[in-house]
């Protein structure tokens, strides 16, 4: 949308004198659904750049080669210097759902997932009046809509787990607020992504860890690419990762349900 100028986007820019990221990508959500009612929660640490935060993931399969999908990205206030007394600090939030198919061949899964969401991006700059340092800082918030499309291919055997997926994803700015008196240096990128409005390019992302009966350990990687689109003009952030804690439902019910079964089936 033109003229919305703070455009600063999803979860995530980072906060540091020097650095305001306007965009950073959450991590995929790679499936490994092997059959109906599988189902899985993850926490992770994010980490992109100068951005730290925390992420949260779920999938669940209520039918057979049918899935459901739950995303959410936090990235809490951060400011700089000693005791935080800086001005300058940026926060934002994301949350997507999403529904696809997937098609399980032991010990890979393949899938393709859609989905849709949006959040709320927010960024405080240095405010700098006639050469003196203003207490108040200038403050740039907007909100965003996205959509998603994931294909996506998994192994998982034994103790190892792999994953690859390649996102292809359409942002769109809803409507924004921005204090028009922020540095011409920090405005530049705001102004080129005001002047863009909509975006699209591909997230590409890697899955990499060991499991063990019931949770699984991972390494997440994910990466922007595009052949048209130049990410430091509008100060994307074009890398994040996390390192994950992933709880397997399914496994974990099934475990506890082998006893009954055993006392049931002497």
């Amino acid at each position: 949308m033109k003229h919305l100028i703070s455009l600063a986007l999803v979860a995530l820019f980072s906060l540091t004198s020097c650095t305001h990221y306007h965009y950073s990508p959450n991590t995929l959500n790679v499936p490994m659904l092997q059959k109906q009612h599988d189902a899985s929660i993850s926490i992770a640490r994010y980490t992109g750049g100068e951005v730290k935060g925390v992420e949260a993931q779920a999938i669940y399969s209520p039918i057979k080669y049918g899935g459901l999908m739950l995303n959410h990205l936090k990235i809490p206030r951060r400011t700089n210097g000693e005791n935080g007394n800086y001005t300058e600090w940026g926060r934002g939030s994301m949350t997507e759902g999403g529904i696809g198919a997937y098609y399980p061949h032991h010990p890979f899964t393949l899938s393709l997932f859609g989905g849709y969401g949006g959040g709320w991006a927010e960024n405080a700059f240095e405010n700098v009046q006639g050469g003196v340092y203003q207490e108040e800082s200038l403050q740039s918030k907007l909100h965003f809509r996205r959509w998603f499309l994931q294909p996506s291919l998994s192994i998982r055997a034994k103790w190892f787990q792999f994953g690859f997926g390649m996102r292809r994803v359409w942002l769109h700015y809803a409507k924004g607020d921005v204090g028009y008196e922020i540095d011409p240096k920090e405005l530049t990128s705001i102004q080129n992504i005001d002047s863009k409005g909509s975006f699209q390019f591909w997230e590409n992302g890697i899955s990499l860890g060991f499991n063990l009966t019931g949770c699984s350990i991972t390494y997440n990687n994910v990466w922007l690419k595009s052949r048209s689109l130049k990410f430091e003009d509008y100060q994307f952030n074009k890398n994040g990762s996390n390192l994950c804690f992933t709880l397997n439902i399914n496994e974990l019910w099934e475990k506890a349900e082998e006893p009954k079964k055993k006392r049931t089936n002497p």
